[in-house]
């Protein structure tokens, strides 16, 4: 079976590596498997890289300019159809295209109109609103039904065309005749049964992000020491980038909390600096085995952030034996049993710092993170997985 995949990126941030996890698991089991993305362009096998930092920054443009998001990269996006037509898939997959690389309905109608089997994977919840990747926060519920006079979409300068989106998403989607739709989690698989624009899916399922458990793992590391960390407790937040919508607030307001022996440590770019002798700031990095020592070095990890369809760095923390705290928000209560963390109901810093502080009084050991991550997500059931959801919608 032939496999293209599209996405944003590869082999970087949680949907570049699940990627590239996909294609080397299909590559090894006797598939085919080839990846198109458009940012953070490397060297990759069985890849193909479209546009360039040219292209991106005038999709971008266009975008704010007329409010229409993924509507541009005209000629980067005849590329990748001439490439579909030259590989001839038997699934396209389609994940993050929200990049500024590719025409997302000039995708879509080609795909319609030559009937190929499409899965999409729901990283976020672009696909099945007018443009909100989310929109809980807001407590907004327009798409439910139609979205228009969008007063939360920051992405433009000057029109809400979130009408046109909805409408052009619920017609093209609505004519492909075998799409399979795949939430990264039950909530956000449940949601999207709710929008008229994934509606006529031939399958709708959910499939938990796949984590490289002979990668992410408990081991030995030098993290504290390296960092003069020896005589604290580790309580660990991990983002690719830091703000409130990420619960750096939540973070900020815990480090009044901390006793003498307690330190926080976020990992991920922020865009302004944090003064806190309590929290240690460390950027965003792509080095896995540099994460995997930071993960083994934590007695306790945070998840503030109040809008996850998964939360894959809660799935790496577990794989790692570190316990969780988070909250009771989107899709984060489904990460975590009562073996392997806590659900904090009334997410304030008080209950949460209660929580922390019931972690810390116990050995990472006393927890079943490791065997909770080993049930859910690992990365080889993930995947097969999938590939039974590639064969039922190529025999529908």
């Amino acid at each position: 079976m032939k496999i293209l995949q599209i996405n944003a990126v590869y082999k970087n941030a949680s949907t570049g590596r699940t990627c590239y996890e996909l294609c080397n698991y299909l590559n090894k089991n006797g598939d085919e498997c080839f990846t198109v993305y458009g940012n953070q362009k490397g060297n990759y096998k069985d890849t193909f890289f479209v546009g360039n930092v040219l292209t991106q920054k005038l999709h971008a443009i266009f975008s704010r300019i007329t409010g229409k998001i993924g509507y541009y990269s005209r000629c980067q996006t005849k590329k990748v159809i001439r490439l579909i037509k030259e590989y001839k898939p038997d699934v396209v997959h389609l994940r993050n295209l929200h990049g500024n690389f590719i025409c997302i309905p000039k995708l879509l109608k080609f795909l319609g109109e030559n009937d190929i089997p499409t899965v999409v994977t729901l990283h976020d919840c672009f696909f099945y609103t007018g443009a909100c990747t989310h929109y809980t926060v807001n407590n907004c519920h327009k798409w439910q039904t139609k979205c228009e006079n969008c007063k939360y979409n920051k992405l433009t300068w000057f029109f809400d065309r979130t009408s046109k989106m909805f409408l052009d998403k619920q017609k093209l989607f609505g004519n492909i005749n075998r799409l399979a739709v795949v939430g990264v989690s039950k909530w956000i698989t449940s949601e999207a049964m709710k929008s008229p624009i994934l509606k006529n899916a031939t399958i709708m399922e959910n499939i938990y992000n796949g984590i490289d458990l002979s990668v992410f793992k408990e081991t030995k590391s030098d993290f504290k020491e390296r960092n003069g960390l020896q005589n604290y407790k580790i309580i660990l937040g991990v983002a690719s980038g830091w703000s409130e919508k990420k619960g750096l607030n939540v973070f900020l307001e815990l480090a009044d909390k901390l006793q003498p022996n307690e330190k926080i440590v976020l990992v991920g770019n922020t865009l302004e600096k944090i003064v806190s002798d309590k929290i240690v700031s460390i950027a965003a990095t792509n080095n896995v085995e540099e994460l995997v020592k930071i993960y083994n070095a934590a007695d306790v990890f945070v998840q503030a952030s109040k809008e996850e369809t998964f939360g894959k760095v809660v799935a790496e923390a577990l794989a790692c034996g570190v316990p969780v705290v988070t909250n009771m928000y989107t899709a984060n209560p489904e990460m975590v049993d009562d073996k392997s963390g806590i659900i904090v109901e009334d997410f304030t810093a008080d209950n949460i710092y209660k929580a922390i502080s019931y972690v810390l009084k116990k050995r990472k050991g006393d927890f079943s993170c490791r065997q909770r991550a080993e049930q859910l997500f690992n990365k080889d059931n993930v995947y097969t997985d999938y590939l039974m959801i590639y064969k039922k919608i190529t025999t529908s």
